[in-house]
């Protein structure tokens, strides 16, 4: 039964007394301390982080007060029932673990068994949105954080979706952690490599993460209508489509968005905002951190770089961005780095407008086993897989730049903050935390009251998508694996060639492929797979057969922040900054 409100630490102690012995009946554990101990009281607690919710110490547990004003009544009871799971689970962890204030992760991994648990209990209903609700809680973006904070943010970001999409469970996931911590004592802990030994574990292989994505023949159909129709497609006017009933393809919705990582990500009209995207390929000499660190320095000062990666290839340390910005920002980096490499600071670099961007997702019907051997008759054409193309820059109409006022200033501030949406419910935005508390704010909108925060983030979308601002591109993968390695093949070649089209079409043969293309190249980006592995060079001899060269490298996110558009744009000149 769920817990009953206006909540009382009575009613709090009798449901954690309750989910402790279910807990004890499904495993084999002991506690490390019992619940008679501890106080529960209502009082401050955070509303954010890796323990909202509570306020813990050696004698009590709080209880925020924050979550009986939550509305609608559906979102407080979610958040409530989860945080009565977490504390609950927190009792099978020493307390000592507990109250070592320098040692977050176990909050962390809390979290995530608590939505496995949730995850299990649920299990034969839609749970993206108790899903989406709670991991926004307890991950969110903060300008404060450093490139490692971040890297373990996202780290646990995509652990959270895999936790939900591959039904791991809370017993598999928190044995797991205390494994990993048995050959430590708490004060020397590391949890960034304690996190990554449980990721590695709990991930997939390389050959799985890249493979062609299973779907049954109905499923697929449902998915091709989605590509074709993007954000408009509902699972009304695909059934009417494909003559199916309604709640036929609902399920297929819901399947699809529950089973793996399917969200639409927006897609930002360069046209229409007067910017343009630009290839960032710079070349370094191996073992010099230091000029690597000045040159990403270097690209961070300039405000229209979201994401910087780097990594390394056969001959030279990479630096590589895809940036959307104004001609003469480009302009402006092509000088400093120049000055740069006449200082040998940097061997080369490549700054480059983007003529294309081009996503694709290959599919099979049948189980396909991930073998080296298999991969070559994929690409050979004997084992067939179905390639739909899920994004291409030409779905923009070209299109004179729009001219913002002060008025529209919201517009320029709302494309920057949405990220995504769900695939089932359009109603699930993914967000940049921070700045959209700042914008909600300054509309004067409590994003606690879901139902006030929900109107005004459907009219920000309505009014993006009617001045067609924004589109939006389908991201389906297996696991949400977004810090793998990410192989990199630069192609020199004729980008209008019919030979450069049957490359692309030979090596979409993956679960998501991308290729950013200028007039003379190509970069390949595969996730999943590094420069060294057996596919990549399946993929290279491919690439020689045509007679193109080639350059290989593996990256992984370095950065990746805000992009303030509205702080960026002159309104009284109607021109974008420099920098």
């Amino acid at each position: 039964m769920p817990i009953e409100f206006p909540l009382s630490p009575e009613k709090i102690r009798e449901e954690m007394k309750r989910i402790i012995s279910e807990i004890r009946d499904e495993t084999d554990w002991e506690l490390k301390w019992n619940l008679s101990e501890l106080t529960i009281e209502i009082g401050n607690a955070p509303m954010y982080g890796p323990i909202f919710g509570i306020n813990r110490d050696s004698k009590k547990i709080a209880f925020g007060s924050w979550l009986e004003e939550l509305t609608p009544k559906y979102y407080r009871n979610n958040l409530v029932e989860f945080l009565i799971i977490r504390e609950s689970l927190s009792c099978f962890i020493e307390n000592e673990l507990l109250l070592e204030t320098n040692f977050t992760l176990v909050f962390y991994i809390l979290n995530l068994c608590a939505l496995a648990y949730m995850r299990k209990k649920y299990e034969k209903k839609y749970f993206e949105t108790k899903l989406f609700n709670i991991r926004e809680r307890f991950l969110f973006e903060d300008d404060q954080l450093n490139d490692e904070e971040r890297f373990f943010q996202s780290k646990f970001h995509s652990l959270a979706t895999n936790v939900v999409s591959q039904q791991i469970t809370y017993k598999h996931l928190l044995e797991t952690f205390l494994h990993f911590l048995e050959e430590s004592s708490y004060s020397e802990l590391d949890e960034y490599e304690i996190l990554d030994h449980i990721y590695r574990y709990l991930s997939n292989i390389p050959e799985e993460i890249v493979a062609p994505i299973r779907l049954k023949l109905n499923t697929l159909q449902v998915l091709e209508k989605v590509v074709d129709m993007g954000f408009d497609a509902t699972a009304s006017n695909i059934a009417e489509i494909l003559g199916k009933d309604h709640t036929t393809i609902y399920r297929e919705f819901k399947k699809i968005a529950s089973r793996y990582n399917a969200y639409f990500r927006v897609q930002k009209n360069f046209h229409k905002l007067g910017l343009h995207f630009y290839l960032i390929l710079i070349r370094l000499n191996k073992n010099n951190d230091d000029n690597v660190q000045r040159t990403i320095d270097e690209l961070c000062k300039v405000r229209y770089v979201g994401i910087i990666s780097e990594g390394k290839g056969d001959n030279f340390h990479y630096i590589y961005s895809i940036t959307l910005c104004p001609h003469f920002v480009a302009d402006s980096l092509g000088n400093k780095f120049e000055k740069m490499m006449k200082n040998q600071i940097i061997k080369s670099f490549e700054i480059k407008p983007l003529k294309n961007r081009i996503y694709m997702t290959s599919f099979v019907e049948e189980r396909f086993d991930s073998s080296i051997e298999n991969y070559q008759k994929l690409i050979d054409g004997v084992f067939k897989c179905k390639k739909i193309e899920t994004w291409n820059d030409n779905k923009f109409k070209q299109s004179p730049p729009m001219k913002f006022t002060e008025k529209e200033r919201n517009l320029l501030r709302a494309i920057s903050v949405y990220k995504s949406s769900s695939l089932a419910n359009p109603q699930l935005y993914r967000v940049f935390t921070t700045q959209l508390k700042k914008f909600a704010v300054d509309n004067k909108i409590d994003i606690n009251k879901l139902d006030d925060f929900l109107g005004f983030m459907n009219s920000q979308r309505n009014q993006l998508l009617e001045k067609e601002l924004i589109n939006f591109r389908l991201e389906l993968t297996i696991s949400d694996l977004a810090i793998n390695d990410v192989l990199s093949i630069k192609v020199n070649c004729d980008t209008e060639n019919e030979k450069t089209v049957q490359l692309i079409d030979k090596i979409s043969i993956f679960s998501r492929i991308a290729f950013h293309i200028t007039h003379d190249c190509i970069i390949i980006q595969i996730l999943g797979l590094n420069n060294e592995h057996p596919i990549t060079n399946l993929i290279i001899k491919l690439i020689s057969k045509f007679g193109f060269e080639y350059e290989k490298f593996t990256i992984k996110q370095k950065v990746w922040r805000f992009i303030p558009l509205s702080e960026l744009y002159h309104f009284q000149g109607n021109k974008w900054a420099l920098y």
